[in-house]
């Protein structure tokens, strides 16, 4: 019994190391597969169908700007009101020797002799662009003598870019008128300029006129006779009169211009008139008064009128002259 027993228990044993045996056999033999099929996720046997969706990104294009041209970023820089002209070569090459006022980013033209750079800053500027020619001139009263006559006498052949822009101007001007003699009583003698056939003092004259501008060309006649001083006195004394009867209207001062050289008359001189002129401008800078010394289109590095811009050897100008003169007064224009 006992040997039957034992017996029993080695076929037992002999029976589980083959069942364990056959186990470690199988493993070996399909481990692989044992492994990538415990990594695999469930899969949901209901889904027969797998769709692969693409997403198309949708890329919208913004649309193009335009890129500004030189001339785009020239017309942006041009002032309401203004526009660019080519220069004469007068103008050009005043420009070209221009100097800058400090701080101001503005130009002048270089003083004339007998004036400092200084006292030149307080001049009108320089200007590239220009207001439109001929309404520009419509708004200006030009007060003056027998040079100052001929913005009006010769209107229709002075040009400016082949037209005619001083068509409509205003012009209040007498031969042999001075600042001494506008701001006198009306009487026999006196010469006041004529408005409906009478002598009229010429801050009434004015009043009466709807430009904005009052631009004075008077003081050549005075030198005759006046000192710098005194004739810088007279000229207040008219301001005050037409801002009495105009406070809207801007007033503007003009520099005398200059002589023949050898030309001289009593104690008038063109070294006088650079001396007056300072005087003037002195005066303007004082009280806030716009100068513009539009004499400098006329006159040489000497301070003297070339011959052939003067009609009569002696002060008074030529057309062309003129053209210099209205082509100056654009590119130094008051800004109301």
């Amino acid at each position: 019994m006992e040997r039957d027993r034992k017996i029993s228990i080695i076929i037992n044993l002999a029976a589980v190391f083959i069942v364990i045996l056959t186990l470690l056999i199988f493993f070996v033999i399909y481990r692989e597969r044992i492994f990538d099929s415990l990594s695999k996720p469930p899969v949901d046997e209901s889904e027969t169908e797998i769709t692969l969706e693409i997403t198309t990104l949708e890329i919208t294009t913004l649309p193009e700007q335009e890129t500004e041209t030189d001339e785009d970023l020239t017309d942006s820089m041009i002032p309401e009101g203004y526009i660019e002209v080519p220069k004469s070569d007068f103008m050009q090459a005043m420009f070209d020797n221009a100097i800058e006022i400090p701080g101001s980013g503005e130009k002048i033209e270089l003083p004339p002799a007998g004036r400092s750079e200084e006292l030149q800053q307080s001049i009108v500027p320089l200007s590239e662009y220009i207001p439109e020619p001929f309404e520009y001139f419509k708004n200006i009263v030009f007060l003056g003598d027998s040079v100052t006559s001929g913005f009006d006498l010769y209107k229709i052949k002075i040009k400016y870019n082949e037209v005619d822009i001083l068509r409509d101007v205003n012009v209040i001007a007498v031969a042999k008128y001075g600042v001494y003699y506008a701001i006198q009583p009306i009487s026999d003698t006196s010469s006041h300029p004529l408005s409906e056939g009478k002598q009229t003092l010429p801050e009434d004259i004015i009043a009466e006129k709807d430009a904005k501008n009052v631009f004075i060309c008077l003081g050549l006649n005075d030198l005759t006779f006046a000192r710098p001083v005194d004739f810088v006195k007279y000229y207040a004394t008219l301001i005050e009169r037409i801002k009495e009867k105009s406070p809207d209207k801007n007033i503007v001062i003009m520099s005398v211009t200059p002589l023949v050289e050898g030309q001289e008359a009593h104690s008038l001189n063109n070294n006088v008139i650079i001396e007056a002129n300072n005087a003037l401008l002195e005066f303007a800078k004082e009280n806030g008064i716009s100068f513009i010394d539009y004499a400098a289109a006329i006159r040489d590095e000497n301070n003297n009128l070339p011959e052939e811009w003067s009609s009569d050897g002696y002060c008074h100008i030529t057309t062309p002259a003129y053209e210099r003169l209205v082509e100056y007064l654009l590119h130094h224009p008051i800004k109301n």
